[in-house]
């Protein structure tokens, strides 16, 4: 459930019998095996909300919160009725037999509330299938590596913790980021350089000359992944682990240590007691180990061992809001996504070599609004949200839906973020014409 991550997945493994993938673009994991349902750009949700409301009829579901489900079923999303019965009949052929079952969701980062209402409903979507095992059903494919994980090991906002919006308004004087580059990645690419140009103190701790190392007040060279121990947790919570592949260079020092450091030469400069943490990656898993269920250290198998709870959880149905978030007025609705090609190390240093094959460096548009815009394959075009406007070249394919345009994530250092809103979580709308 996403708008390009099917590709992702095409890429990985063929899929099964039985597919059903719910996106605006044109995906090709459906074809033959199962159906492709093309739902009006942010109206997904009403999608998967008419197939839950539909399947929780058909199965007579008596799970908690079925109530609230069959009354959001509404609007369709502008799905063919003859698609949307046929991947109601295969997720309820599946809730009726032993066949094997997963929901794959990929948040959509053009909008928090699209990406969250959409999770509810694909988690919907699992409970119905599978109620006794809803969660090892669902496999959610976090926008960022390791955001499982991390979330394990209890790195979540605390009773005083700030919202990322809260922070820019002035909400903090200092900023440590490590292994982030907040200025790629968020909404509103022009508020968030200027709201970090304006802390008293930024420190960055990473690998590459990102955007925000460049902006830091004092930077550390961190060792890049393959020079690094440790686990990934990926997105069907499968553990994998790091070995050391390389060698340091320059200055360059794992972030453990460097964090640790940090934290030793503050205490004293504070007079506060101060316990140094682990600074391998043996000594941090085996305190972690103690703590977090299913992440011992020498007994894992890198790509098998699961960090599952330890007991099966029951599944409850969510409310949902199956409302568009398109908004009004004119221009074209703006898409982006992660794509297969370009390299987020690349693009996070502005590598003319992100994608070596420059295969994902446009704006793709439908050919129908492109025709009606006087825009030419691969002629340079304009798009403007009203405050920024943006210049690249225009490719013309049927796998966008009429009425919107696709700009990849990782383009450019996440470029897309220029246009994409901070303050309204509706999909943006923008022109677009020929240079």
């Amino acid at each position: 459930i996403s708008s390009r991550y099917s590709e992702v997945c095409d890429f990985i493994a063929p899929p099964p019998a039985g597919s059903i993938m719910p996106s605006p673009q044109r995906v090709h994991s459906a074809d033959p095996t199962g159906v492709w349902l093309r739902p009006e750009a942010g109206t997904e949700i009403a999608a998967l909300a008419a197939i839950g409301g539909e399947l929780a009829k058909r199965l007579d579901t008596r799970t908690e919160g079925a109530g609230q489900l069959l009354a959001a079923a509404g609007a369709d999303g502008g799905v063919d009725q003859a698609d949307l019965e046929t991947a109601i009949t295969i997720l309820s052929d599946a809730a009726n037999s032993e066949q094997g079952l997963a929901i794959v969701f990929a948040p959509n980062p053009s909008s928090a509330t699209l990406a969250g209402e959409t999770a509810k409903a694909a988690a919907n979507l699992a409970v119905l299938c599978r109620a006794e095992l809803g969660s090892a059903s669902l496999h959610v494919l976090p926008g960022e590596a390791n955001v499982n994980g991390i979330i394990d090991m209890g790195v979540t906002p605390g009773p005083d913790g700030k919202t990322i919006d809260a922070m820019l308004n002035g909400g903090v004087q200092a900023l440590v980021a490590v292994g982030d580059n907040p200025i790629m990645h968020s909404p509103g690419q022009a508020e968030v350089a200027s709201a970090l140009e304006a802390l008293d103190c930024l420190i960055s701790i990473d690998g590459l000359p990102t955007d925000t190392v460049r902006m830091a007040d004092v930077a550390f060279a961190d060792l890049p992944t393959p020079g690094k121990e440790g686990t990934y947790t990926s997105g069907d919570r499968r553990l994998v682990r790091l070995g050391e592949a390389e060698s340091a260079t320059g200055d360059q020092r794992p972030s453990l240590e460097i964090l640790s450091a940090l934290a030793t030469a503050l205490s004293e400069k504070l007079g506060k007691d101060y316990k140094a943490a682990g600074t391998t990656a043996q000594e941090v898993m085996t305190e972690a180990s103690a703590e977090v269920a299913g992440y011992g250290y020498e007994w894992l198998q890198s790509g098998v061992t699961r960090a599952l709870p330890e007991t099966e959880t029951i599944g409850r149905l969510q409310s949902i809001t199956a409302t568009s978030l398109t908004g009004s007025g004119p221009g074209l609705i703006l898409t982006t996504g992660r794509t297969l090609y370009t390299s987020l190390e690349g693009a996070s240093i502005h590598s003319e070599e992100a994608d070596k094959l420059h295969r994902e460096e446009f704006l793709e548009i439908n050919p129908s609004d492109a025709a009606a815009l006087k825009i030419e394959q691969n002629h340079p075009v304009l798009v403007s949200n009203g405050d920024q406007t943006l210049t690249l070249p225009a490719a013309l394919t049927d796998a966008v839906a009429p009425g919107s345009v696709f700009i990849p994530w990782y383009f450019d250092g996440g470029i897309v973020n220029r246009l994409l809103s901070r303050n309204d979580d509706r999909l943006v709308r923008v022109s677009v014409r020929p240079t």
